[in-house]
């Protein structure tokens, strides 16, 4: 039961920073499709352990200088990247299978991690406001709501990877 007005205003910022939680994982599903089409008949691998460990520094640091527990994001970034995976091997095996589907250019890469660059870093803050749901009993329908609202747009593929991309947002605090 809600005691005072403050903390009904917790709670509702909370699921605003849920709903931003899920609009970035949705955009950085989408920017994977980019990713995929930089790569795609290059032979470069879909991982690229150097640069995610240092998306994940990265992440960790600014987490600890705002204040968010750094644990906490290193394994939401670490699904992000997982739900990135899923989506370039999907999407690169398909255009392997079927030639028809091929993207029809090839962006530069350094172009794109720009984009998911700024996408990790507003994840945080949308973290920090999402912190005090993840403590709430009803975190995880809160999340699921939020992703219904945002999934509506998304084919299955990547709806199945923002879904993969939110898996550990619900974690209760280790601290």
């Amino acid at each position: 039961m809600i005691e005072n007005e403050g903390e009904r205003e917790g709670e509702a910022a909370a699921a605003d920073g849920l709903v931003r939680v899920v609009q970035l994982a949705a955009q950085r599903t989408t920017v994977s499709d980019r990713v995929a089409a930089a790569k795609f008949g290059t032979g470069q691998p879909v991982t690229d352990p150097e640069r995610e460990a240092a998306v994940v520094a990265d992440a960790r640091a600014q987490a600890g200088r705002d204040g968010v527990d750094p644990e906490w994001v290193t394994r939401v970034v670490l699904d992000q990247i997982a739900a990135s995976t899923q989506v370039q091997s999907d999407l690169l095996r398909r255009w392997r299978e079927h030639p028809e589907c091929r993207p029809a250019e090839r962006p530069d890469l350094a172009e794109v991690r720009p984009e998911i660059t700024r996408i990790s870093n507003e994840l945080v803050a949308a973290l920090k406001n999402a912190e005090r749901a993840r403590g709430l009993e009803d975190c995880s329908s809160s999340l699921a709501a939020a992703v219904r609202a945002q999934a509506g747009e998304l084919d299955p593929l990547h709806r199945a990877a923002l879904e993969r991309a939110l898996r550990s947002v619900c974690d209760r605090a280790s601290r």
